[in-house]
């Protein structure tokens, strides 16, 4: 700063994404409600990744699909659409309860593994082929950073 004490301000604008200035389909009162399920539902797939960090076989990949359940549920284009109304609002609200529900299902899972069953991996593995890519010591690792 000596050699240079002209320091030019830059404040960066909001994108077009930013209704209001501030972020209002991810801040308004629409997508308030979902705050605490999200937050709460982060704290409980956290907690079975620190209790199930080495698990394999059925209670491995229950783990694995809570954590993409979680990165599903956290996308920002379910609040962004429930702004919308209609018929994304209505979508967006089924795949946040869905992913939810699931990141929770198999977080339980993750953690009993008597509850895991053969059946049950093949449900963790079922419809998210993409999982098949994902290094899985890097997803639990990231699940378990704050």
């Amino acid at each position: 700063l000596n050699q240079n004490p002209i320091v030019a301000l830059a404040e960066p604008g909001t994108s077009s994404w930013g209704r209001g200035g501030y972020g209002a389909p991810w801040t308004g009162r629409l997508t308030a409600r979902w705050w605490r399920p999200l937050h709460e539902t982060h704290r409980i797939v956290r907690r079975a990744t620190f209790r199930a960090e080495h698990r394999t076989g059925a209670a491995g990949a229950a783990l694995d699909r809570a954590i993409v359940e979680l990165l599903l549920l956290q996308s920002s284009d379910w609040l962004f659409m429930l702004n919308e109304g209609g018929k994304p609002a209505r979508y967006a609200h089924q795949r946040l309860l869905e992913h939810g529900e699931a990141a929770r299902y198999f977080s339980r899972m993750a953690e009993n593994p008597s509850l895991a069953s053969r059946e049950q991996a093949a449900r963790a593995r079922h419809n998210r082929p993409f999982m098949r890519h994902l290094d899985r010591g890097l997803l639990r690792r990231a699940a378990m950073a704050e």
